[in-house]
């Protein structure tokens, strides 16, 4: 495996984990925010019955986290290119290098090379 396809990999995993997390952290708000309107309908007004239990609170989280592992996907690696790009300063350099593939051309050899070299760089 190459440089440049572990930097793409390993680029891909964290933004992934980064998007669940936010997804999490959205999930566990809404969530909450679900459960105090609940309760405080249950308590005020007496129109729902009172199952709110400290444990029925660990719901909140469960619920987030499972949504967020369901919604889980892979990112596209022409996403994941265009960020790793955008962060180190590429000018496209890896964006090319992930659609080498489907390109003509006799510059595939050396958009490799550069992206090998320059994913050392970042690697390192």
């Amino acid at each position: 495996m190459s440089k440049t396809e572990q930097l793409l990999r390993q680029t891909a995993r964290r933004q992934m984990l980064a998007v669940v997390g936010q997804r999490f952290h959205q999930g566990v708000l809404g969530g909450a925010a679900l459960f105090l309107a609940l309760l405080l309908v249950s308590r005020l007004l007496g129109l729902i019955p009172n199952g709110f239990t400290p444990l029925s609170l660990v719901a909140v989280p469960g619920a987030a986290l499972v949504l967020a592992l369901a919604l889980m996907r892979q990112p596209a690696s022409r996403a994941v290119a265009r960020l790793i790009d955008a962060r180190a300063g590429g000018k496209e350099l890896f964006l090319t290098a992930a659609m080498i593939g489907e390109s003509p051309g006799e510059f595939q050899s050396i958009v490799v090379a550069q992206a090998e070299e320059r994913a050392a760089q970042i690697a390192a």
